[in-house]
C-alpha cells in the first residue's frame, strides 16, 4: 500500500495519508471504522468562519497570529 506522510517543519511525521481504495477496504474489513468515515456533507456540518467571531480573546488572537506568521516564515 503506498503511503504518504505529512510532517511538521522539523521533519517529524504528524500524519499519514492512504489511498481511498485502501481506506474503503479497511472500512469494509473493520466495521468500527465506519464511524470515522462520515464526510461533512453527510451529517457533520462544517462551521462558517463568521461563527467563530468573538470566541478568542485579543491575547489569544494575537498569540495565534504570531504563531502563524512565524510558521509562514520557515
Amino acid at each position: 500500500m503506498p503511503l504518504q506522510y505529512l510532517a511538521d517543519y522539523d521533519g517529524k511525521r504528524t500524519a499519514v495519508v492512504i489511498p481511498i481504495k485502501e481506506w474503503e477496504k479497511l472500512v469494509k474489513k473493520h466495521s468500527d471504522l465506519e464511524a470515522l468515515d462520515l464526510p461533512a456533507a453527510e451529517g457533520r456540518r462544517v462551521p462558517l468562519m463568521k461563527e467563530f467571531a468573538g470566541t478568542l480573546s485579543k491575547e489569544q488572537g494575537d498569540a495565534l497570529l504570531k504563531y502563524v506568521e512565524q510558521a509562514a516564515s520557515h
